[in-house]
């Protein structure tokens, strides 16, 4: 990503303030450039001596808040008050160990292609043309990905981590009709909830269905999971199509719409390109799940998929 200027000025002033504020805390900062889905972004990492992993701030989320007269030092006390709310402290870290995976992990998916290189350090899984892998939940919206110092510190396998984070993130799934995820999320924006019926009567019947998960972060990698996907094919009692919305939703769409695989493609072409932030860019192919599978729709040819346990047979050999 390039950067203007004023927005460098805003970086070098937050980061100098964060760190008299996270000193006494015993984090050291360091400036960071962290690969992020498609791009990669200015950080801050906080880093906490001997722990594996350091949880990074990006200043590009709060510069609009600074534009609109925000102080810095109101939004460090507000980094600080969120990192100790969530207890992403020294002691929090610490508890980053194989028991506590059971519950805090979950997945994320994001295309292979585009970020092939940061994936070379981070286990994951290849299915269709995206990678999945996992993550470690902070709450609040704070989390790392697991890369293989932290997978080793874990003492779990690849295949161990991503089952327990699929576990984790399929509890948290939720299929639910366009009209019923647009009035959740109008409700969400601060609509009134006893407006929701006359809004309900108004929207349109849309042949569409939204899948994501409780709290709307990386639900779409719940499209790696085979288990997910067969019971929201009982659920519709039909075979569907998958419509990449972003890397945190998919639409499913049911073949019965009479809709074809090129024209949903074109769809999701454009709006990626006049709706989707680049960095939640999921792909422009539309899938479908042939029971087992999530393969490539309207082709003939699965891509690659890296099957479980495929590499412990080849250090067998």
């Amino acid at each position: 990503m390039t950067y203007t200027e004023e927005q460098n000025h805003f970086f070098e002033e937050l980061y100098t303030e964060l760190e008299k504020a996270m000193k006494p805390e015993g984090a050291s900062l360091e400036r960071v450039d962290v690969p992020k889905n498609n791009t990669v972004q200015k950080g801050i990492s906080i880093r906490f001596e001997g722990q594996p992993i350091s949880p990074a701030i990006y200043p590009s989320r709060f510069f609009r808040d600074f534009q609109n007269g925000v102080s810095v030092e109101e939004i460090v006390f507000y980094i600080k008050d969120g990192l100790e709310s969530q207890r992403i402290t020294k002691n929090r870290i610490m508890e980053l160990n194989r028991d506590n995976a059971q519950h805090d992990l979950r997945t994320a998916v994001v295309s292979y292609e585009g970020n092939r290189e940061w994936l070379k350090d981070v286990p994951h899984e290849r299915v269709a043309d995206l990678a999945l892998y996992a993550k470690w939940d902070f709450g609040g919206g704070y989390s790392a990905k697991v890369t293989n110092p932290l997978l080793a510190h874990l003492q779990m396998t690849k295949e161990e981590l991503l089952r327990t984070a699929k576990g984790n993130m399929a509890m948290q799934a939720r299929l639910r009709t366009m009209k019923d995820a647009l009035i959740a999320r109008a409700v969400q924006e601060g609509m009134p909830e006893e407006l929701t019926e006359e809004m309900r009567d108004q929207l349109p019947d849309i042949p569409f269905y939204v899948l994501n998960v409780n709290g709307g972060i990386d639900g779409a990698a719940l499209v790696a999971d085979p288990s997910v996907m067969r019971k929201a094919g009982r659920n519709l009692g039909e075979g569907f199509y998958i419509l990449p919305s972003s890397v945190h939703e998919v639409l499913i769409v049911p073949k019965s719409t009479g809709a074809k695989p090129e024209e949903l493609r074109d769809m999701v072409y454009r709006i990626n390109r006049q709706e989707v932030p680049i960095e939640e860019r999921l792909s422009d192919n539309v899938y479908e799940f042939d029971g087992h599978t999530l393969t490539l729709a309207g082709q003939t040819e699965t891509l690659e998929r890296e099957l479980p346990g495929l590499a412990a047979m080849h250090r067998r050999r």
